[in-house]
């Protein structure tokens, strides 16, 4: 987790610190996202945000990326 927004602003842009990493869920990482384009935008590079956090934090056991609005866990 604490890879991850070095890791979003590295294959999505520095407006990525808009994004936070919340918790990881049976191998799901739990991103809090600003606005549905941000959740549409993950989805769309979530192997790339895999692929890239496997290769920083390979202990990590992330698979997956779930998005879920800021404000909520």
């Amino acid at each position: 987790m604490r890879s991850w927004t070095s890791v979003a602003c590295a294959v999505i842009g520095p407006d990525a610190t808009r994004t936070t990493a919340l918790r990881m869920d049976e191998g799901t990482l739990v991103v809090a996202v600003p606005t549905v384009q941000w959740a549409a935008e993950i989805r769309l590079r979530e192997e790339q945000l895999v692929a890239e956090l496997a290769s920083r934090a390979p202990r990590s056991g992330i698979a997956k990326i779930r998005s879920v609005p800021a404000g909520r866990p």
